[in-house]
C-alpha cells in the first residue's frame, strides 16, 4: 500500500484509547524516516466533542495543521478469520473476500468495514487470507472525531497487523522463528503468532489496569491463546516474545518463566527503531508498538479500514 508516509518529511500516527491519546511523529532526516517524537496525554473527557478538543489542541502545540494522519484500532475492537481461499489471482481474492466478509457478522454490507492481508499463496491454487472485520460505526466514530479535530485520514490499521510489522523492524529480518507476539498495552493486550515470517493467528483483549491481579490475568490470556492457537496448527510455538509497557512486562516475564514451558523474551519496544536526534519520546508506562510499526512500516500495511 502506497500513502503519503513515503515522502511526507512530517508524518503523524495517533491511537485513541479508553483514556489516553498516543501519538507517534516521525520525520524523513538524511533520507531515512526516523521517530521524534513519542508521547501519550491523558483525555480530559470520554465524549467524542472533548476527545476531538483534546486532538485538536495536541497537535496545535506540535504546530501540526490540517494534518493528514494514519490511525491504529487496537485487536480486540475488529472481528477476525483465517480462511482458505480457491483462488490465487488478487483480484478473484479480492471479490471472494467481499462475499465472506459478509458471512461472519449480523450485519448488512452498510454496516461493516473490512480489509484483508494474503498470509500465503499455495502450489495446489489455494491462499490463506486474513480478513478483518469492523463495526462501521466504530470507525465512522473515529473519523468524526479527527474531522471535528480539522484532521483527516487515509488509513485505519488493525493493531495485529502493525504489531507483526514492528517486529520485522525489532528483529531486523522477517522473523522465521515460530513465535507468539505478546504486545502488554496500558489498557489491553494484542497477541499474535508469526509462523516462517507469516501471520497466522491473533487475539486481543482489554483488562483494566487498576485490577491488582492484571497480571496473572494477562498470563492466563496468553495460555488460552497458545492452546487456542494449537488446537488449529500443526507447529508448535518455540518462544513467547514480550514488549510494551515496561512494568508490565517485568511483572509478565518474572511470573511466566515460572509457569511456562515455552522459553520467554523480552524485546524493549524501541529495538532497532531510528530514532532522531534530540528525540522527545515518552514511553512511561505506555505501548508504542503499534504505532512504532504503523509509522515505520505504513508500505508493508495491507488492512486498511477506512
Amino acid at each position: 500500500m502506497k500513502d503519503l508516509f513515503e515522502t511526507e518529511k512530517r508524518a503523524i500516527s495517533l491511537e485513541i484509547g479508553e483514556s489516553f491519546i498516543k501519538l507517534a511523529e516521525t520525520q524523513i532526516i538524511k533520507g531515512r524516516r526516523q521517530v521524534v517524537r513519542l508521547m501519550k496525554k491523558e483525555l480530559s473527557s470520554k465524549e467524542d466533542s472533548a476527545i476531538s478538543e483534546d486532538i485538536k489542541r495536541l497537535l496545535e502545540s506540535l504546530n501540526i495543521i490540517q494534518p493528514k494522519v494514519h490511525l491504529n484500532v487496537p485487536r480486540h475492537l475488529v472481528t477476525i478469520r483465517f480462511l482458505k481461499l480457491p483462488s490465487t489471482d488478487d483480484e478473484e481474492i479480492k471479490k471472494i473476500i467481499k462475499t465472506e466478509s459478509l458471512k461472519h457478522l449480523p450485519y448488512t454490507d452498510e454496516d461493516i468495514l473490512y480489509g484483508y492481508r494474503i498470509v500465503e499463496k499455495q502450489e495446489d491454487g489455494y491462499s490463506n487470507v486474513l480478513l478483518a472485520i469492523a463495526q462501521a460505526a466504530i470507525v465512522k466514530r473515529l473519523i468524526t472525531i479527527l474531522k471535528a479535530a480539522e484532521a483527516d485520514t487515509g488509513l485505519i490499521s488493525l493493531g495485529a497487523e502493525v504489531l507483526f510489522l514492528w517486529y520485522s523492524l525489532a528483529k531486523e529480518s522477517e522473523g522465521k522463528e515460530d513465535v507468539m507476539l505478546v504486545n502488554i498495552n496500558s489498557e489491553y493486550i494484542d497477541m499474535d503468532v508469526i509462523e516462517d515470517g507469516k501471520l497466522t493467528f491473533t487475539r486481543g483483549v482489554r483488562y483494566d489496569k487498576e485490577d491488582s491481579s492484571a497480571s496473572e490475568k494477562i498470563i492466563d490470556q496468553i495460555k488460552i491463546s497458545i492452546a487456542t492457537h494449537q488446537k488449529k496448527s500443526a507447529k508448535s510455538i518455540n518462544k513467547i516474545i514480550l514488549s510494551g509497557t515496561r512494568d508490565k512486562v517485568r511483572k509478565c516475564e518474572d511470573s511466566l518463566k515460572g509457569k511456562s514451558e515455552i522459553p520467554v523474551e523480552v524485546i524493549d519496544q524501541m529495538e532497532n527503531i531510528p530514532i532522531g536526534e534530540n528525540a522527545d519520546i515518552d514511553l512511561k508506562e505506555t505501548s508504542f508498538v503499534e504505532l512504532l510499526g504503523l509509522s515505520l512500516k505504513s508500505e508493508d500495511v495491507k488492512i486498511n479500514l477506512v
